[in-house]
């Protein structure tokens, strides 16, 4: 959702991170093919292709398999879990997610 996007946007900006957005999984793709993130953030419920379609797009990419990639979702379920853990997300973070949690993984992820 575009407010979401944009609320995460400034905290994470004035956090010191550069952030950049997309609205759907293709162009999240593109994105990542444009500016080659550190990380990626996906939520799972995305229009057309949803986030761990997209994660499973991003670890067939020899260039964009080893970006860490965390999983942002309202879907708590045993299956998506599962699913985003196999194709090798970095964290799984249920909504409504805390902003000081993520904060703490993408600067972990950072390094």
């Amino acid at each position: 959702e575009p407010s979401v996007r944009d609320l995460m946007q400034r905290f994470l900006t004035k956090e010191g991170f550069r952030v950049a957005t997309a609205s759907a999984g293709e162009d999240g793709l593109r994105l990542a093919r444009d500016i080659r993130p550190d990380m990626i953030t996906l939520d799972v419920m995305m229009p057309g292709m949803d986030g761990l379609q997209v994660c499973e797009k991003l670890r067939e990419n020899p260039s964009w398999r080893s970006i860490p990639v965390v999983l942002l979702t309202a879907k708590d379920d045993i299956e998506t879990r599962s699913r985003g853990m196999l194709l090798g997300v970095s964290e799984y973070l249920t909504k409504p997610v805390d902003p000081e949690t993520l904060v703490r993984f993408l600067r972990q992820l950072r390094g």
